[in-house]
């Protein structure tokens, strides 16, 4: 008897791998593909690949650019703070602005603008501010055969002795200009 229960066993073991055979057959189709699973309802739906690379972006400017004519130009600081200038051109003969290296410290007093000639159409501004961050005003406008440099900022009042920050500008022009021919104010 013993054989009979294990021809029983045996053909139970091959009846159950049959019946998995045919499951697995009838999962498969008759093409013998594998299925493609459903998706699941509210679960995202894989998308195919793009064919074609996409294109570049454009690449930004150079020229730093504010509406109406003006430019907004980050500044360097030697302190690390946040300072920006913006610029407006009410002359129309500014082409660039763009920052200048700030140095340690203040090397010109409170109220005071140094002019330079970097060369014959470029000037360098440095004036003092205090050292902290801030956006700073600076109008532009033809004054004879010059320019008014009005700057608008935050500042103590003139000659005292709280420490500030350099600030620095370099501004192209589309013709000669003369350090000289250059006049500085501040509003407040």
């Amino acid at each position: 008897m013993a054989r009979s229960t294990t021809s029983r066993g045996a053909a139970a073991i091959i009846v159950s791998l049959a019946l998995i055979a045919v499951v697995a057959v009838m999962a498969t189709g008759a093409s013998g593909r594998t299925p493609t699973p459903s998706p699941t309802p509210g679960a995202p739906t894989p998308t195919a690949q793009p064919s074609v690379a996409p294109s570049p972006t454009a690449q930004p400017s150079a020229q730093p650019s504010a509406p109406s004519g003006g430019f907004d130009v980050d500044l360097d600081t030697a302190d690390g703070h946040d300072v920006s200038v913006v610029v407006k051109d009410g002359s129309g003969s500014v082409t660039d602005v763009k920052t200048g290296q700030a140095r340690d410290g203040m090397s010109v007093r409170w109220h005071d603008v140094e002019v330079e000639n970097v060369d014959a159409d470029t000037l360098r501004i440095t004036w003092a501010g205090w050292s902290a961050d801030e956006v700073i005003h600076l109008d532009i406008a033809r004054d004879g055969d010059g320019y008014a440099l009005t700057f608008t900022e935050k500042l103590p009042y003139p000659n005292t002795d709280a420490m500030g920050a350099d600030r620095v500008v370099v501004i192209d022009f589309d013709a000669p200009v003369k350090a000289s021919d250059i006049k500085a104010s501040f509003k407040d």
